[in-house]
């Protein structure tokens, strides 16, 4: 089998972030990958300048956060390859969310998620 890490530039715009994951599917695929792992936070933002606070989680756009993470899972369907894609998971509030690592099937299916329990402040 052939694997693919891939290391995007992550940033605070989820919509960007879905955009260059779903590109770097295609990338992989294309060159025979069938999984593509991304680093954490690669959907959500990561980065302590992005994610200043505890507080600046109230303001991560859920429902983009949830309708990229559903176009990146077309895109792994389209192209017939796994992908582990780092990223933020709500929970209810007032807890902050996890630090997870979706997987998504070549089918486009959510087939499991590992939660990060503790995060460093």
């Amino acid at each position: 089998m052939k694997i693919a890490a891939a290391q995007s530039i992550i940033t605070s715009d989820i919509r960007e972030n879905g955009r260059t994951i779903r590109a770097l599917i295609v990338q992989a695929a294309t060159q025979g990958a069938r999984l593509v792992n991304f680093c954490e936070g690669a959907l959500s933002g990561y980065a302590k300048a992005q994610i200043s606070s505890p507080e600046s989680w109230l303001d991560l756009d859920w429902t983009t956060h949830d309708a990229e993470l559903a176009a990146i899972a077309e895109t792994c369907k389209g192209h017939n390859i796994f992908a582990v894609i780092g990223s933020a998971h709500a929970l209810p509030a007032p807890q902050p969310p996890h630090n997870s690592q979706y997987i998504i099937s070549d089918t486009g299916d959510l087939i499991g998620r590992y939660d990060k329990r503790f995060l460093s402040n």
